[in-house]
Order: structure tokens, then C-alpha cells, then sequence
């Protein structure tokens, strides 16, 4: 889901050439605080989790295992995490349209949408740490309780950088938009009414999206382009949630 962001096509604060020097000088690359790596990366996915379980998140094992599921010409099986994006290119090609998206891409975003954007996410993931917290007391699988568990810490880490390096007191002083705030609702919904595993389909389009606009987008990647670092830590990588999804759809759905 693509968190609001507040994009319009007002001027820029940042009206000063010395304000604008700083900004451009971000474009070495160089990591700060403000854009540490999002738990939704390949490197966070993979973060906290023994060896044995990480290799479930790893493509090119063999054949993708298939889920039976319904469409409208009969019960098909198909690999569960392709059908599902499938069924969504029409809302994943809104969000690649978005202002935000291609302001990224430009690189001339406005800095404050993209601050707007960032206090966001973090209360997002916040609220997700707690989603997994009560989807992980609920598992009983052990690779499922022990990936569950390492998204908790990775999640964890990064609003904990974030909190601190936005200044966000408490996740209640920040009133997310429409689109996160129903997203979010929709997770904790889950995590609360379904087995462990459906929060893990819910939380697919977060981590499959990113991935596909990082992809969609990367000839921004420049030296000059401030927001090459988002496109580069959203790329996506062997190691997905996807691929989790698909080799353990039909023998966890009902744990």
C-alpha cells in the first residue's frame, strides 16, 4: 500500500541556494540516520533469521509450489503470490503514477512530502511490530514462529532509528492518512481474527510493491538524484516474503 504522503504541487520551502547545496550535497550516497535501510528490504528480510528458515525466502529452489484457489473459470493451482499481484496491477499502477513516486524518480520531490511520507512509515511499522507480535503468540509452526519473530526485530530496530531521528515522541502525535491508517486497521484485523499465516498474505502488497516501483523506477539512480538511496533499498532481491508465501501457502494456512 502506498502510505499518503500529502503530495501536491506546492513550491518547496527550501527556497535559499544554500538550502538547495545541502540538499544536492545528499547525493553522494552517504547513509544518515534519516534513511536507514526499511525492514521491508532484501537485507531486512533476511536480518535475525537462522540459516535454516532464511533459505525458505530464497527463489530458485525448483519448481514454485502451487495453491489451489478459486477464479471464475473453476479452481486453479497456481503459485499464490504471483495470482495475488496479478489481481492488483491496476492499484500497483496507480501508485506508480503517484506524484511521490515520480518525484523520487525525478529526484525533485518535495522534501517536505517525502519528511511527511517518512513519519509515516515509522508509525506504520510501528503498528506492525505489534501485529506480528500477536500473530508470532499465536503460531505454533517453529519456521513460522521464528520468521515471524525476526520481522518483530527488524521491524523493531528500524522505528526505534526512526522515532529517534524524526523526533516522534509517541506514535499517537502522528495522524497517518487515509490509505496507511485503513491499511494498517486492515493488518491488525488480521492479526487478530485469522491464523498467523493470513498477516503474512496481508502484509504482501507492503513488501512486494516497494520492490516492483523501485524496480520501475531505477534509472533515477544518479549521482545527483538525492533519493537514489530509497530506489536502491527497495530494490528487490532473491530473498522475498513472496516466495516464503508460495512454498509454504498449503501446509500453513490452517496452522
Amino acid at each position: 500500500m502506498l502510505l499518503s504522503c500529502g503530495c501536491t504541487n506546492r513550491p518547496s520551502r527550501l527556497n535559499s541556494p544554500k538550502d538547495w547545496s545541502i540538499i544536492l550535497n545528499m547525493s553522494a550516497l552517504k547513509r544518515s540516520p534519516r534513511n536507514v535501510r526499511s525492514p521491508r528490504s532484501t537485507a531486512a528480510m533476511v536480518k535475525h533469521l537462522p540459516s535454516a528458515v532464511a533459505a525458505l525466502l530464497q527463489s530458485g529452489k525448483g519448481p514454485a509450489k502451487l495453491t489451489k484457489v478459486d477464479t471464475p473459470d473453476g479452481v486453479k493451482a497456481v503459485p499464490l503470490a504471483d495470482w495475488l499481484w496479478d489481481k492488483s496491477q491496476v492499484q500497483a499502477q496507480a501508485a506508480l503514477d503517484t506524484d511521490f513516486i515520480q518525484g523520487i524518480k525525478s529526484g525533485l520531490l518535495d522534501p517536505t512530502n517525502y519528511g511527511g511520507y517518512t513519519v509515516q512509515d515509522a508509525v506504520y511499522c510501528d503498528n506492525a511490530t505489534d501485529y506480528f507480535g500477536i500473530a508470532e503468540m499465536k503460531a505454533c509452526d517453529k519456521d513460522l514462529k521464528e520468521f515471524i519473530a525476526a520481522r518483530i526485530k527488524s521491524y523493531a530496530e528500524y522505528t526505534e532509528i526512526m522515532f529517534k531521528e524524526w523526533y516522534i515522541k509517541h506514535p499517537k502525535g502522528i495522524a497517518m492518512g487515509d490509505a496507511a491508517a485503513s491499511y494498517s486497521e486492515f493488518e491488525l484485523d488480521v492479526a487478530t481474527t485469522e491464523e498467523p499465516f493470513y498477516l503474512l498474505i496481508a502484509m504482501l502488497p507492503c513488501e512486494k510493491l516497494w520492490g516492483w516501483l523501485a524496480q520501475e523506477i531505477k534509472s533515477g539512480i544518479n549521482d545527483t538524484n538525492v533519493y537514489s538511496f530509497w530506489i536502491q533499498d527497495n530494490l528487490p532481491g532473491s530473498h522475498t516474503l513472496a516466495n516464503y508465501i508460495d512454498e509454504n501457502a498449503e501446509s500453513l494456512k490452517w496452522i
